[in-house]
């Protein structure tokens, strides 16, 4: 977690927790007096999924991983939003009831619109690239456990890249432990999701 400090530093906070979520709590880590907007995202869970009964969602997280994803994200925001002052994500593990936050997201900034956009980009980024993964919890039936249409999506092409980095002599063994970390976290749910 960094903090801003007194010379007026850009702030990055990265939580994932398995206590409740607080928006409120996020927020005023990147709230600041040169700042005219903080705009916040909060996704909770939902008493339904196509015609289901949701009593609850269960997050499991390859934490050093979606830790170090989360502040690429911030890193990409502020690339693509100069005036992006700070960036706070948090992600819950573990049991989600109905109602309560699974995800929550703010973003300050001098102006609204830059608050506004980074914010939909650092919530459509977690999903695609962030290792966390989502097990719906139904009144009726067994569990299942889900990918976001957006990682899905991702996933495809980045999975050929990987295996022909691997495959290369040229990558450096640093990368070539990346690539590692990220497959064997593709197999990890590709396990926990069979029935």
């Amino acid at each position: 977690m960094a903090v801003q400090n007194e010379s007026g530093n850009l702030v990055t906070v990265v939580v994932l927790s398995n206590e409740p979520l607080s928006l409120e709590a996020l927020a005023a880590k990147v709230t600041f007096p040169s700042c005219g907007a903080v705009a916040t995202f909060s996704g909770t869970t939902r008493d339904n999924f196509e015609g289901k009964a949701v009593v609850e969602l269960a997050y499991e997280a390859y934490d050093e991983m979606a830790e170090q994803e989360m502040r690429a994200i911030a890193a990409r925001a502020r690339a693509k939003w100069p005036g992006v002052k700070g960036v706070a994500m948090a992600h819950r593990k573990g049991v989600v009831p109905v109602c309560q936050a699974s995800v929550v997201i703010c973003v300050s900034s001098p102006h609204r619109q830059a608050a506004l956009e980074a914010v939909g980009f650092c919530i459509d980024e977690l999903k695609e690239r962030v290792p966390i993964w989502k097990k719906e919890v139904y009144a009726d039936g067994p569990p299942s456990w889900k990918q976001n249409a957006e990682y899905l999506r991702a996933a495809a092409p980045r999975c050929s890249r990987w295996r022909s980095l691997a495959a290369s002599a040229a990558t450096p063994p640093a990368a070539v432990a990346a690539i590692i970390a990220v497959v064997l976290a593709h197999a990890l749910f590709r396990r926990n999701a069979r029935p």
